[in-house]
C-alpha cells in the first residue's frame, strides 16, 4: 500500500520556514535601519557639538594657542568626544585627546576637505593619530579661518547598537513563537477539513455516495458544497449507468446474433449466449485469446484489421463450406476495443446462389435462339430484293433489339460469374498502361465515330494485381460509357496513379454529368439515369454493376464524382 506524507506536516513545515525567513529578514532589515539611524544621529550630535563649540569661541578671536587648547579640553571634559580645531591650511591648532604639536597636516582628511568645500563634512574611518575607528563631523568657520571637528569612537556607537539588538531579539523570538502558534492552529484547522474531505472521497471511491461534508461559512464552504454536489451527481449517474448497463446486457443476451467484444490485445472481454453457442465457449471465456475460441482465420483478420486501422470493418464470410453456413460480420472500433456483431446470412446466401443459378440457366437458354435470330437476320439483309427500304428497316430493328438482348445476356453472364462465391480469380501483376491501351484500342472506332479524343495520363511504373480479362472489361465499360454519353468532339481523359495500397484508374469525361440524387443508385442493376437516352444508345443497365462487382471481387472499390453540365469521373481501385 502506498504511503503518503502528512499534509499537515508538509504545510506546517513550509509555513514555519516561511515565517522564520520573514522574521529573520525583518530583524536584519530592522537592525540595518537602526544601525543607519544611530550613525546618522551620532553624526548629527557631533555636528551640533561643533556648532556649540563655535558659539563658545569669542567673535574677536583668541589671542594664544594655549587658550584654544584650554577651551577644547574644557568643552569635551567628561565625554568621549574628541575635539580638534584645524586651520584652513590644515595645521592643527588644538586637540582634546592628543598633542597637536606632533600631529601632521589634516587638510587631506575627508571630513576636513568636505567642510572646507561644503561647510559641513562627515566620515567614518580609522584615526591615524589614535589608531581606532572614529565617527567624524566637521564644520567650517570662515570668520575665524579654521575648521572645528568633533569625533567619537565607533565602539561607543556599537555599544548603543548592541543594546538595541539585545532588546530586539527577545521581542523577535516572542513574535516568532506567537506566529508559530497561530500558524499551527490555522494549519490544523485546514488539515481537519482535509481529513473530512479525504474520508468522504474515500467513501465515494468505494461506491458509497451517501456521505456528506458538514456545511461551512468560510471560503472552504464552496469546496465542501461542490464535493457534496459532486457526490450526489456521481451517485445519480452511476445508478443511471448501472441501469443502462443492465438493460444493454439484457438486450445483448437476448439477441440471436452472436456478439463478441475484444480488447487491443485480441483478448475476449465479453460474449453473449449466441456467441458462446457458436464458438462452443464455456463460462471461463473471459481473458482468453480470440484465436483459441474462434478457429476461422477470416473472423480473426477482420478483428485485427479493425484494431490496426481503427475504422469499421464489414465482410461476409463462410464458417462452414460443407454446411453452407455464412455470416455477415460488422466490426466497429470503440476506444481501443472491437465490438463484433455476426449476422447469420446462410438463408440469404442460398437464395442468392439460387438466383445466380437461375440467371445463368436463363442466359444459356436464351443465348442460342438469339444467336440464330441474328444469323438469319444477317442472311435476309444480304439477299432481300423487293422493297428494300421497308424490309431493311424492319430487319435493322430486329437486329438492333437482338444485339441489345444479346448484350443483356452477356452482361448477366459476366455479372453472375463475378458474383459467384466459388470463382477463383487467377490474378496477375499487370502494367496499368498496357491494360488501359488495350481498352482504348478496343473502343477507338466508337470514339472516332463521335470525334472524341481519348487522352492518357499514366505513369509507366504503375502496376495492378488483377484478373486481366475482368479488369479490362471493367475499365472498358467505364471508357465506353464516357464516350457514349459525351457530346460530339469531346475529350475523355484516363488517369492512373498509385495511392497507398491501391492503384487508382480514373475515367474523366465532359458529358452532361449526373445529379446528386442519382449518384447513390447508378451502380444498381438495370438502373438508368435517363432510360430513353440509355436505351437509344444501346445501354443494358448492367455495365456499372459489373464494374462495381469486378472491383469488389478484386478486394477494391469504385467511386464517382460528377458535376451537372461539366462531366463525370469514375474511379476504380485495384490492389497494388
Amino acid at each position: 500500500m502506498k504511503k503518503y506524507k502528512s499534509f499537515f506536516a508538509k504545510i506546517f513545515s513550509i509555513q514555519l520556514i516561511a515565517l522564520f525567513m520573514v522574521i529573520l529578514l525583518s530583524v536584519l532589515l530592522s537592525l540595518s535601519a537602526i544601525s543607519q539611524i544611530i550613525y546618522d544621529k551620532t553624526e548629527k550630535e557631533l555636528e551640533d557639538m561643533c556648532r556649540i563649540v563655535n558659539n563658545l569661541l569669542p567673535d574677536t578671536g583668541i589671542v594664544t594657542l594655549n587658550d584654544i587648547e584650554a577651551m577644547s579640553l574644557y568643552a569635551t571634559s567628561g565625554t568621549s568626544v574628541r575635539l580638534t580645531i584645524i586651520q584652513y591650511s590644515g595645521s592643527v591648532l588644538a586637540d582634546s585627546q592628543s598633542n597637536y604639536r606632533n600631529m601632521r597636516n589634516h587638510f587631506d582628511r575627508p571630513e576636513v576637505m568636505d567642510a572646507f568645500l561644503k561647510d559641513v563634512g562627515h566620515s567614518v574611518r580609522l584615526s591615524e593619530t589614535l589608531g581606532i575607528e572614529m565617527v567624524y563631523a566637521a564644520i567650517a568657520v570662515p570668520s575665524k579661518s579654521f575648521i572645528i571637528r568633533t569625533s567619537m569612537p565607533v565602539t561607543d556607537v556599537h555599544r548603543f547598537f548592541s543594546i538595541m539588538r539585545k532588546r530586539l531579539f527577545p521581542y523577535s523570538i516572542l513574535i516568532f513563537c506567537l506566529s508559530m502558534l497561530f500558524t499551527f492552529l490555522f494549519t490544523n484547522s485546514i488539515n481537519s477539513t482535509l481529513k473530512l474531505i479525504r474520508g468522504v472521497t474515500k467513501k465515494y471511491a468505494s461506491g458509497d455516495f451517501s456521505a456528506k461534508l458538514p456545511a461551512r461559512s468560510d471560503d472552504l464552504g464552496e469546496l465542501t458544497d461542490a464535493i457534496n454536489s459532486m457526490g450526489s451527481q456521481l451517485g445519480e449517474r452511476i445508478d443511471t449507468i448501472t441501469a443502462q448497463r443492465d438493460e444493454i446486457q439484457a438486450i445483448v443476451s437476448g439477441m440471436i446474433n452472436p456478439v463478441i467484444l475484444i480488447d487491443d490485445k485480441m483478448t475476449v472481454l465479453e460474449m453473449n449466449p449466441a456467441a458462446m453457442h457458436l464458438t462452443g465457449a464455456t463460462e471461463g471465456f473471459k481473458g482468453r485469446q480470440m484465436e483459441s475460441l474462434i478457429k476461422n482465420q477470416d473472423v480473426i483478420n477482420i478483428a485485427s484489421a479493425c484494431l490496426s486501422k481503427k475504422v469499421t470493418q464489414e465482410a461476409a464470410i463462410c464458417l462452414d463450406t460443407e454446411k453452407g453456413i455464412y455470416y455477415f460480420i460488422y466490426a466497429s472500433y470503440i476506444n481501443g476495443t472491437v465490438l463484433m456483431v455476426m449476422n447469420d446470412i446462410s438463408g440469404m446466401k442460398q437464395l442468392d446462389e439460387m438466383r445466380k443459378e437461375f440467371s445463368i440457366n436463363v442466359s444459356h437458354e436464351l443465348k442460342t435462339p438469339v444467336t440464330s435470330i441474328m444469323g438469319y437476320v444477317d442472311t435476309l439483309l444480304s439477299i432481300y430484293k423487293e422493297h428494300p427500304e421497308n424490309i431493311g428497316k424492319f430487319l435493322e430493328i430486329i437486329k438492333k433489339q437482338s444485339e441489345r438482348l444479346a448484350g443483356i445476356i452477356e452482361d448477366l453472364l459476366t455479372l453472375s460469374r463475378t458474383e459467384s462465391s466459388y470463382i477463383r480469380l487467377e490474378k496477375e501483376r499487370i502494367q496499368a498502361r498496357t491494360l488501359i491501351e488495350l481498352c482504348v484500342s478496343e473502343h477507338a472506332e466508337q470514339a472516332a465515330q463521335k470525334h472524341t479524343q481519348i487522352k492518357l495520363d499514366i505513369n509507366d511504373d504503375v502496376m495492378i494485381l488483377a484478373h486481366p480479362v475482368l479488369a479490362q472489361q471493367a475499365i472498358g465499360n467505364l471508357l465506353e460509357n464516357a464516350v457514349k454519353y459525351s457530346p460530339e468532339n469531346a475529350t475523355v481523359i484516363i488517369h492512373s496513379r498509385k495511392n497507398g495500397e491501391y492503384t487508382e484508374i480514373s475515367v474523366q469525361d465532359n458529358g452532361p454529368g449526373i445529379e446528386d440524387k442519382n449518384l447513390s443508385h447508378i451502380f444498381e442493376k438495370f438502373y438508368r439515369v435517363n432510360k430513353e437516352v440509355s436505351r437509344s444508345l444501346g445501354g443494358t443497365g448492367l455495365g456499372l454493376s459489373i464494374v462495381k462487382q469486378v472491383a469488389i471481387t478484386h478486394g477494391g472499390k469504385v467511386s464517382v464524382e460528377s458535376t451537372v453540365g461539366k462531366g463525370t469521373t469514375f474511379t476504380i481501385y485495384f490492389p497494388v
